[in-house]
């Protein structure tokens, strides 16, 4: 990703109060959702359990909050530079120093408590207690901070398909004080659907379980995904330790809840792209990860179960939701949607609208909106 640079003051968050406009007519569906996939192994400090990913989840009979106008509204990185990735130290060198922000903005901010000296990267750490590669995380630490830091972890995009921890684009975090993880999840040609989220959250489960060691704080954990990722953070921000396939997962003593939830175009109502399918609103090519994430299982109920709109609360941690206004492969109405529900229960969430941005839109401003938002839920 890029160093964090400067950003409008369009990134106040958006008014409770807002206007709205006709009603999406989309609903949350009922029932439970008999579906089996292969157990997987969660270490448990010294004890292993098994898990069984067999959601049966009781899905809520409420209707949809109606679209109302998006605010703030970004602008589409159009004219940006092109982001140039932080160098990640590794662990035999000597650490490279961030470099510094020397913008009027930043220079009026109060000095951190806190001074970054470098990174120090931990490769391939299996979380979830097999030797799977799917399975596996990376640790990016600030070095020079004495205190536990918060932590931000990134979920890769790639229609649940493809894609993987390398590269990671959230590292620019470190240089702030956070510690960042990348992690691999299950893909849907390995696995189908529950057993994306739920190695997120075992990922989040080993984060707070060795959180000492780590020197990290478990009760300041955000999520950030894009695409496919997007939805899997979204889905951790609404499900907390409430869906179904929680059950064996908290037999490991700590939470999988995350307190702050970065979304990028990420789809939240599955029910709702396969309704668009079938009155020729978005392509079938849209739609096709979702039916192999699904492995075919394209019912009502598999398709609410798999949506974060599905479980949202007023319990749910801050949202903040961005989405591109000509994004070909997830609607932009996908992110309205999970905005104004979140907001009709009283959860802090915020929406940029990226105007002419399609489904990619990193930039320094973007990444600044994204740091700004991580330092008051998480470093305030």
């Amino acid at each position: 990703m890029v160093e964090a640079g400067s950003v409008s003051t369009d990134s106040a968050e958006s008014s409770s109060e807002e206007e709205e406009e006709e009603d999406p007519g989309a609903k949350s569906g009922s029932g439970s959702v008999p579906a089996k996939a292969a157990p997987v192994s969660l270490s448990a400090g010294n004890a292993t359990t098994t898990t069984s990913p067999t959601p049966s989840p009781v899905v809520p009979q409420e209707p949809m909050a109606p679209i109302a106008p998006e605010s703030p509204t970004a602008v589409a990185p159009s004219a940006a530079a092109p982001p140039a990735r932080q160098k990640v130290t590794p662990a035999d060198m000597a650490p490279t120093t961030p470099k510094k922000t020397t913008t009027a903005e930043t220079a009026a901010k109060k000095a951190p408590t806190f001074v970054v000296t470098g990174m120090r990267p931990i490769q391939n750490i299996n979380y979830a207690g097999t030797k799977s590669q799917s399975q596996t995380m990376d640790i990016y630490q600030p070095l020079g901070v004495a205190k536990p830091s918060p932590v931000v972890v990134w979920i890769h995009g790639g229609s649940w398909l493809g894609g993987s921890k390398a590269s990671c684009p959230a590292t620019f975090l470190v240089s702030a004080g956070f510690t960042t993880v990348s992690i691999n999840y299950r893909l849907s040609g390995e696995a189908p659907f529950p057993a994306q989220i739920l190695d997120c959250k075992m990922a989040i489960l080993y984060l707070r379980k060795h959180a000492k060691e780590l020197n990290i704080d478990p009760s300041r954990i955000g999520v950030w995904g894009a695409s496919a990722g997007g939805h899997l953070a979204a889905l951790l921000g609404t499900t907390g330790d409430s869906s179904s396939w929680d059950k064996d997962l908290k037999k490991v003593g700590v939470s999988a809840k995350v307190q702050a939830v970065c979304d990028w175009c990420g789809p939240t109502d599955l029910r709702e792209m396969n309704r668009k399918l079938a009155t020729k609103e978005i392509s079938r090519g849209q739609v096709e990860p979702i039916f192999k994430l699904l492995a075919n299982r394209c019912t009502a109920e598999w398709l609410t179960a798999a949506s974060p709109v599905t479980f949202a609360t007023p319990d749910a941690p801050p949202f903040l939701i961005m989405h591109g206004d000509r994004d070909g492969t997830v609607p932009v109405d996908q992110s309205r949607y999970l905005h104004n529900l979140l907001k009709s229960k009283k959860v802090d969430s915020t929406l940029y609208v990226l105007k002419g941005a399609g489904h990619s839109f990193e930039s320094p401003v973007n990444a600044r909106i994204v740091l700004e938002f991580f330092k008051r839920t998480l470093q305030s």
